[in-house]
């Protein structure tokens, strides 16, 4: 074996080694998801210009003049962050327009409090956005 080859072999089994051993070891800062009960969203009637919030329960269905939203899952990221910063929060949901043509889905996905335009509804009335998550709601 050449003395170039050895020393790529080297550099292989540190790198390697290194990997194993940094996916082996728990990251304290690791991002933790919790589910949670409950899902704090923020609705716009664009004809109004009114903005309304709801609060919608896993695994339940609201109404908001023509349109249901189910959520079927909210969930928060529990990092070790900064001060006065917010967790990311998420929540899979389910969009129904209910038309004289009957009902169509028209959202279906994951909403994200930190990043709304990465996916958000497109309506022409209506505005949906995550709030937030959370277990237990106030009155």
């Amino acid at each position: 074996m050449s003395l170039i080859s050895a020393a790529l072999a080297r550099l292989a089994l540190l790198v390697v080694g290194g990997i194993l051993l940094t996916a082996n070891q728990a990251h304290p800062a690791s991002p933790i998801d919790q589910d949670r009960g409950y899902a704090i969203l923020r609705l716009l009637d664009k004809s109004t210009a009114k903005t309304s919030q709801v609060t919608v329960p896993v695994g339940k269905m609201t109404q908001f003049r023509s349109i249901r939203i189910k959520v079927h899952a909210c969930r928060t990221k529990q990092d070790i962050l900064p001060a006065g910063e917010q967790p990311e929060n998420a929540a899979f949901l389910e969009v129904l327009d209910e038309t004289s043509g009957g009902i169509r889905i028209i959202f279906s996905g994951w909403m994200f409090t930190l990043s709304p335009s990465l996916s958000s509804l497109e309506h022409p009335i209506y505005d949906v956005w995550l709030n937030r998550c959370v277990d237990e709601v106030s009155n």
